[in-house]
């Protein structure tokens, strides 16, 4: 079980630092949009995110095994 307040999925971080965005105009009126070098991390219970660092930190616990 989870301490109090804390998180029982995952955290999706997307870092676009140093991405290149890239857009399309189409008839439709709905834009595409396009990115390229981004960075994803999936954070688990237990850990978190730098964000000056761009990193992440904490560890999660270990697998249960035979999954």
């Amino acid at each position: 079980m989870a301490p109090s307040g804390a998180g029982m999925s995952c955290v999706i971080v997307l870092d676009a630092k140093g991405t290149t965005v890239t857009w399309q105009a189409v008839e439709t009126g709905q834009d595409l949009l396009g990115v390229h070098g981004m960075r994803v991390h999936v954070l688990l219970p237990g850990e978190t995110f730098d964000l000056t660092r761009r990193a992440v930190i904490g560890n999660a616990p270990p697998a249960a095994v035979g999954r």
